[in-house]
């Protein structure tokens, strides 16, 4: 490898922190570039409306020809690639966003060199299989686990320090609001500032996760993903009654149910070779859909609504992925 003259070295430098990585670092689509093509570029080349014939949803539509007969993305070719030539130009008639503003200069550099090593594409996140990761070292001590270990490398990244550790009576409020969702009693802050103990902290973790009110408070957010109402939703709303249901997600939440029996016994609990009452109530996870039997309404049709909305709510809640414009357009 050349060596760099050493009056190069400071722009050198300022280039690698625009780019945001070395040279030698692969860039990601998925963290990397789908936020980018996300955020400015989709709303005209998507997987429905492709403006110029050039979609960036599938890469055999981003790779294909354009409308005007040239390729916007090159693999290994930058300077070849459409793409790069309308995110630099300044006649904002052809300046892509077209109505939006310009990228910055890192952003641009960044698809330059994810096309210059191949425009590698990967598929969603949710279709990935999980991979086990290094965690980063930590020679300064402060991680206390490995979570910590990456929030640490993180930091370092961008030249920062940790926060100095919370005093003992906003560190428990926030312990208590996170877990339980409700502050700590005056009883439960005075124990705690006056315990001097290492293990005083863990303590406290066991005591609010062994609450019920950690059931109550987390269950709420899996109950928002499964549309969970005390009422109809059409016409009149009228009362729905499946309180059971959510007590059913409370309980899950509090026995710390494994997610895999948590999934398997709400989507087809009723199928299990050996299904108990407590199963069964854990389907009424699509029984969430809206509710209309209103005079004159067709049952059919309103099977049918509700069975889209179960195929949309499975792929959206466990995928991750929204599949409503696809069922209802099909």
């Amino acid at each position: 490898m050349q060596k760099i003259p050493v009056h190069y070295l400071p722009v050198f430098l300022v280039g690698l922190f625009l780019i945001g990585c070395s040279p030698e670092e692969q860039v990601s689509f998925n963290e990397d570039i789908r936020p980018l093509l996300n955020e400015h570029c989709v709303g005209c080349h998507g997987g429905v409306k492709q403006s110029g014939g050039f979609g960036l949803v599938f890469r055999e539509n981003a790779l294909g020809l354009t409308t005007s007969g040239v390729r916007a993305i090159v693999p290994g070719k930058p300077g070849h690639s459409e793409l790069v030539r309308r995110l630099r130009l300044s006649d904002r008639q052809q300046r892509m966003p077209l109505d939006g503003a310009p990228l910055a200069e890192d952003e641009i550099a960044l698809i330059e060199r994810w096309i210059d090593q191949g425009a590698a594409w990967e598929t969603h996140w949710s279709y990935q299989p999980v991979k086990r990761v290094d965690v980063p070292a930590d020679e300064s001590g402060w991680a206390q686990n490995a979570i910590d270990n990456f929030i640490l490398a993180r930091l370092q990244k961008d030249s920062l320090a940790p926060a100095p550790r919370a005093q003992k009576t906003a560190l428990l409020r926030r312990l208590s609001l996170d877990l339980i969702g409700l502050p700590p009693t005056l009883a439960e802050v005075k124990a705690f500032v006056e315990d001097e103990r290492p293990e005083a902290y863990s303590e406290a973790v066991d005591r609010l996760l062994n609450s019920p009110r950690f059931g109550e408070h987390w269950a709420s957010r899996w109950l928002d993903l499964a549309r969970y109402a005390d009422s109809r939703g059409y016409e009149r709303d009228a009362e729905r009654s499946i309180w059971q249901y959510r007590d059913w997600v409370i309980q899950a939440f509090n026995k710390d149910l494994p997610f895999d029996e948590f999934t398997l016994q709400q989507i087809a609990g009723d199928q299990l070779s050996e299904n108990h009452d407590n199963q069964l109530l854990a389907t009424a996870f699509h029984r969430n859909t809206l509710g209309n039997d209103e005079g004159g309404t067709n049952n059919e049709e309103y099977r049918v609504v509700t069975v889209m909305d179960r195929v949309n709510t499975s792929w959206e809640v466990w995928l991750g992925t929204t599949m409503a414009c696809v069922s209802n357009s099909a």
